[in-house]
């Protein structure tokens, strides 16, 4: 999980930025914190997020047990998730093919 302050500028005032819970890989989010009243809202489910267009700044991140950040070969960050039923990569190769070299990474150096 990622915590990450919103530091977008916008084009008008009245667009604030907040604070956000990610998962990993910052495409779903699971709350946020207002900026004007730090109220915070949970949603009922996770909800796609872009993050195309806007900035964020990481504040903390919350690793779980058995997940280890690996750097992918273009420099992205990766999160891949060790579990009673196997591995799980947050990378497009994993998503769409259920494998991927990142977990073969993992998965032969213990």
């Amino acid at each position: 999980m990622i915590i990450a302050k919103e530091v977008s500028e916008w084009d008008s005032p009245y667009d604030l930025n907040h604070m956000y819970l990610f998962n990993d890989s910052m495409t779903k989010a699971y709350g946020y914190i207002r900026n004007r009243d730090l109220k915070a809202t949970w949603f009922k489910n996770p909800m796609s997020i872009s993050t195309k267009y806007r900035k964020f700044e990481i504040l903390e991140r919350i690793k779980e047990e058995d997940t280890i950040e690996v750097k992918g070969s273009s420099g992205n960050v990766y999160t891949v998730k060790k579990s009673s039923s196997g591995y799980k990569c947050s990378c497009v190769g994993f998503k769409y093919h259920g494998r991927c070299k990142h977990i073969d990474l993992i998965s032969n150096n213990p």
